[in-house]
Order: structure tokens, then sequence, then C-alpha cells
């Protein structure tokens, strides 16, 4: 389970919107009762699924599950995702990099994001493709929709990238 900072996901959210922070209310409150019909909403939703998605790409070269082996549950309004294994085999691959490379495995998804071989086609239009973000369909809890790699990089459909 991936749990991200609130504070940080709230931030982002208002400075890709043309909305004021209340700071009156938390961040966690925020994001719990946020409308589901809401762009912010739907921005939060691509934030989340794009960082599993990337996690879950990069995943092989960490645990040794190929990307087919894995699964995913988004809980936006928690700024949550849970990524699991639905292999039999190697079960433990997850629980070793928790243990000893977690930081690796994160700090290098700022590779996943940056390019694509079908840039400048793909950030230009959505974002992600087969060949970035898209996952096999079995895989994803979504069918590959809400995903874009500028939530990170904040170059054309948000102002701000998510680590800027």
């Amino acid at each position: 389970m991936f749990d991200l900072d609130k504070e940080k996901l709230v931030k982002w959210i208002f400075d890709n919107s043309n909305k004021e922070w209340d700071k009156n209310i938390s961040a966690e409150e925020f994001l719990f009762e946020l409308d589901e019909c809401s762009q912010e909403y739907k921005n939060l939703k691509t934030l989340i699924h794009t960082f599993s998605h990337i996690l879950i790409n990069r995943s092989s070269l960490y645990t040794g599950l190929n990307s087919d082996s894995c699964g995913e549950l988004l809980f936006p309004k928690a700024g949550a995702f849970l990524i699991y294994s639905t292999s039999n085999i190697n079960i433990g691959g997850f629980s070793f990099v928790f243990e000893n490379s977690l930081f690796e495995w994160f700090n290098n998804v700022k590779l996943e994001v940056n390019d694509c071989v079908f840039d400048p086609t793909c950030i230009d239009e959505h974002g992600a493709c087969f060949s970035c973000v898209y996952l096999p369909e079995f895989v994803c809890s979504h069918f590959n929709d809400f995903l874009d790699r500028d939530v990170f990089l904040g170059e054309n459909r948000f102002k701000k990238g998510y680590w800027e």
C-alpha cells in the first residue's frame, strides 16, 4: 500500500486549478469530500493511477515479477494505491523490495516519466501510451484510463508537476 502525503497532494491539486484551498479544512478532509465528477478528483485519480502504473512497470527490475503478475487498487480519496502480486510464484518479491530497495524503486520512477520512445507525440497528445505507461487490461483496474505522465512533468495539460 502506497499512502501519499495528503498535504502535498492537495497542494498539487490547487496548483493545477483556479481555486483556493481553505486552510480551515484539513488535507484528509478535503480529499475525502472531493466530488467524483470534479476536475480536481479526475486530476488526483490520474496522478495516483499513473504512479501505480509506473511502479508496476518498474517492479520487474526489483521484484522479479513481470507486470502481468501484478494487480492494482486505487483509493483516490485516501490518496493511496495498492500494488499486489497475482502470481503464485515468487510471492516474496514485493517484500524484498520493501525491506531492501524501496528508495531505489521510487527514485528511478523519475526516469520512467521523463521520456517515451513516442515523444513528442505521446506527451503532447495524451501523456500515456502502450510503450510507456499502459499495462495489460487484466492488470489495470481502470482499463488504462486516467493516465498521463504530465502529472509529474507539468509541461502540457498540468500547470505544475507533482515533483516540482
